[in-house]
């Protein structure tokens, strides 16, 4: 109770009511001890991606892993009214935000920032504590701010481009938890790059191999991260480095949520809830409540995904994603061609060739995931010519996920095994929100010049009723008119 006294009622309320970070105490505790510190660490928006109003569900949407079906599409209960955000994002509209609705990523991760500036400026000061357990919530502060800033300059700014990421627009840095701030000018991509891996970098080595929850910053979660930016900004031998180093720091547990590891679809039990997780083991348990504690997790963040991932029907998997699995592989049991009975559809299965997605508490977090540190570590490895290093890596996950044979079936060259890791995403992460951020970094990437996107929406039987394109400008998000009214000082997106 003492973290939402401390925090929630007492020291700020998000909104942008006024301005670009319009955040203003309400009341009279402000953190001073050691402690309170730790409940600042422990508060749910530091574990949940969560604007005023919603859980985030953007990257969801936006990837093209995914497809729509009616009649769930254009049921409010199901995915929002017509013409709502969550239809706009699919469409790839030009503005997903009305012109009075606040823009959600930037509620949700300022926030955030402010929290983290709160602990990074005043921590070191605290009441109590050893300067080890200090210099612990600083970097983890500065983990959660660098995380932030990595989603909202993909969301809002170019993909990254060394020859242009000096000068294309990213997203205002705000260092302090300073509420009387009125300037918000939008640093370049390169900028935001360079401030999230000088917080990385900062913050690792006083990071602890062990945490209690995959709820906080481990070392090995932390240079996860740094090793994705690091790919993300097309630098393949930094990201071999600290992904090298994160796999080198996992750890085997966390001390309350239990074992840290690749859970084997081959021999897990496979759950015939609607909801909830479908590949089970006696490491899965009560503590892994939406993504966190579960053991392929190292730091939890928990998004919308599970609104209509565990039980609806109006984001499906795309029927190009579905066709890109082999028969034996174990994880197109995520995806059923019936409807659930927590949400009925027209008849017992969906149109033929469509499934649903049934991964439930899975596709909740979008933070640290162990599949994704060994599918970038197999990236970067190819990317350098490491080529047996990367194949070690890439089997290394395949391995739980299908028969051993098939997942040792892997190409040799390097720009065919590059392309087959990007196809492994696609499938080990298909609805799951991690396809975005790879068709925003692949589209300035030489080897996938070309590629064309699609969203396409089928009727209830099946037919297409819509097929939307992602225009090049659409790899950002633009600001709601709202925004640009409260903070002229920013720019919008064309």
């Amino acid at each position: 109770m003492k973290k939402i006294t401390l925090f929630s009622a007492a020291l700020l309320s998000f909104s942008c009511t006024a301005d670009f970070l319009d955040v203003k105490p309400k009341g009279q505790v402000i953190a001073s001890t050691i402690s309170d510190y730790n409940n600042l660490l422990e508060y749910s928006r530091l574990t949940q991606i969560a604007s005023n109003s919603i859980l985030l569900n953007t990257w969801n949407i936006l990837g093209d892993d995914v497809a729509a079906l009616e009649p769930h599409y254009a049921t409010p209960a199901r995915f929002g009214a017509p013409d709502s955000r969550n239809h706009r994002l699919f469409e790839w509209a030009d503005d997903v935000y009305r012109p009075d609705e606040d823009t959600e990523e930037v509620n949700a991760f300022y926030h955030r920032i402010y929290t983290a500036n709160k602990i990074i400026h005043e921590v070191l000061d605290a009441e109590g504590g050893s300067e080890q357990q200090k210099l612990q919530y600083r970097a983890e502060a500065l983990a959660h701010r660098a995380f932030a800033y990595f989603n909202l300059v993909n969301f809002f700014g170019k993909p990254y481009d060394p020859a242009t990421a000096a000068t294309d627009l990213g997203v205002p840095l705000v260092l302090k938890s300073d509420f009387t701030q009125q300037e918000f000018k939008r640093a370049t991509v390169q900028e935001v790059y360079d401030r999230i891996v000088a917080d990385l970098h900062e913050a690792i080595p006083f990071l602890p191999l062990q945490q209690n929850t995959s709820n906080r910053y481990s070392r090995a979660a932390a240079a996860l991260l740094l090793g994705k930016v690091y790919l993300f900004a097309g630098n393949a031998d930094e990201a071999s480095r600290w992904l090298n180093q994160s796999h080198a720091d996992l750890p085997t547990q966390f001390t309350v949520s239990g074992k840290v590891g690749l859970i084997d679809y081959n021999t897990a039990t496979v759950s015939p809830a609607p909801i909830g997780y479908v590949f089970l083991t006696p490491d899965v348990g009560s503590t892994a409540s939406q993504g966190h504690g579960y053991p392929e997790t190292l730091k939890g963040e928990l998004a919308a995904g599970i609104t209509w991932l565990g039980y609806g029907a109006p984001l499906i998997i795309s029927p190009e994603t579905h066709a890109l699995f082999t028969a034996d592989d174990r994880r197109l049991l995520l995806y059923s061609n019936a409807y659930s009975p927590v949400a009925p559809g027209p008849g017992p299965l969906l149109p033929t060739g469509l499934y649903r997605s049934r991964a439930g508490f899975i596709g909740g977090s979008v933070g640290a995931q162990l599949p994704d540190l060994y599918l970038l570590l197999a990236e970067a490895r190819a990317r350098t010519n490491d080529l047996s290093g990367a194949r070690e890596a890439l089997i290394t996950l395949r391995s739980k996920r299908m028969p051993a044979a098939t997942a040792a079936d892997v190409p040799e060259t390097r720009e065919a095994l590059i392309r087959f890791i990007i196809d492994e995403r696609r499938r080990e992460f298909a609805t799951l929100g991690f396809r975005w951020f790879d068709m925003r970094r692949l589209s300035v990437d030489p080897l996938f010049a070309g590629a064309s996107y699609t969203h396409t929406l089928y009727d209830a039987t099946g037919e297409v009723k819509a097929t939307f394109h992602l225009k090049p400008e659409r790899f950002v998000l633009r600001f709601s008119e709202k925004l640009l009214t409260q903070s002229p000082q920013l720019v919008n997106n064309p």
